[in-house]
């Protein structure tokens, strides 16, 4: 199983730097608390920027891919880490191509594979299919002879991972920590400051 992760390690020595008159225990509180809170906001943005890109996923499919490993005291690194194995194409926002083969949208717009087409698994859910080997022929079966496709197999598309190491979406997440964690980390430094 594929694992990608955006590490968001706190280099804090800037912000912390003039507020040293404050207590080590405002500063671990504060510090893990914007840690958590920019590791919640990157798993959101990067659904939405992974979509985005062009990867014709639901919403729920892709956070179900995405975990934070939250910073503590003891840590103070947040983790986004991806898992997951390549997704069934079905989930591609797959449909039958009037010209034959299955449309699919993967990134960058729909793509057409061509020889693919979409059947029902023994559990009844559809998914997409290709044929291997030469096509239909003649095979013996009960004694007759008839036509087979077989064997066919499920084709797949980017995993979770794939798509969260996409340049596109990496820049993107890495934005947001410039832009925002200061932000936080100063908020929530003045909030335990005046309890």
């Amino acid at each position: 199983m594929a694992t990608n992760t955006v590490s968001v390690q706190s280099n804090v020595a800037g912000t912390i730097r003039d507020l040293l008159e404050l207590g080590q225990k405002v500063q671990s509180q504060a510090t893990v608390r914007s840690l958590n809170e920019i590791g919640a906001q990157l798993r959101t943005r990067a659904s939405r920027q992974i979509r985005d890109t062009g990867y014709g996923l639901k919403a729920a499919r892709i956070k179900k891919g995405l975990k934070v490993i939250k910073a503590s005291s003891n840590s103070l690194t947040a983790i986004l880490r991806a898992n997951g194995r390549p997704i069934r194409l079905i989930e591609y926002s797959a449909r039958k191509a009037g010209a034959g083969g299955v449309s699919v949208n993967v990134l960058h717009g729909r793509k057409i594979v061509r020889h693919a087409f979409i059947a029902a698994q023994l559990n009844g859910q559809p998914a997409v299919f290709e044929r291997v080997g030469q096509g239909h022929k003649l095979v013996s079966k009960n004694g007759k002879l008839v036509s087979s496709g077989l064997p066919i197999k499920q084709l797949y598309g980017p995993s979770v991972p794939d798509a969260l190491v996409n340049q596109v979406v990496m820049d993107e997440l890495e934005r947001l920590v410039a832009e925002k964690f200061d932000g936080i980390l100063r908020r929530n430094i003045a909030y335990y400051a005046s309890r």
